[in-house]
């Protein structure tokens, strides 16, 4: 049995263009800058960047992964703030 299987992590895949699921360039970093922007003061969360999710070099998706004794309304703040974090470092590809 893995004692991780019941944990409530979740992963969100990134895409340059939602139709033909192109992902962002490898040099975009985006998933670093997600991460990174993450742990800044204002946000304070901690979002596991990973990259390689399309062939192992293409491809960025974040890892959310609260704690096992989570509440709702603890997932409602995570959400809240990887919202903002999502705006903040898209529009700075912009």
């Amino acid at each position: 049995m893995d004692p991780q299987a019941n944990l409530p992590r979740q992963q969100l895949e990134f895409v340059k263009d939602r139709t033909s699921k192109e992902p962002f360039d490898p040099e975009t970093r985006l998933s670093f800058h997600i991460q990174e922007k993450g742990l800044q003061p204002d946000y304070a969360v901690s979002l596991y960047g990973c990259t390689g999710t399309v062939d192992g070099i293409r491809g960025d998706h974040v890892v959310l992964a609260p704690p096992y004794i989570v509440t709702k309304e603890e997932i409602d703040t995570l959400v809240d703030v990887l919202a903002r974090v999502l705006e903040d470092v898209l529009s700075e590809l912009k």
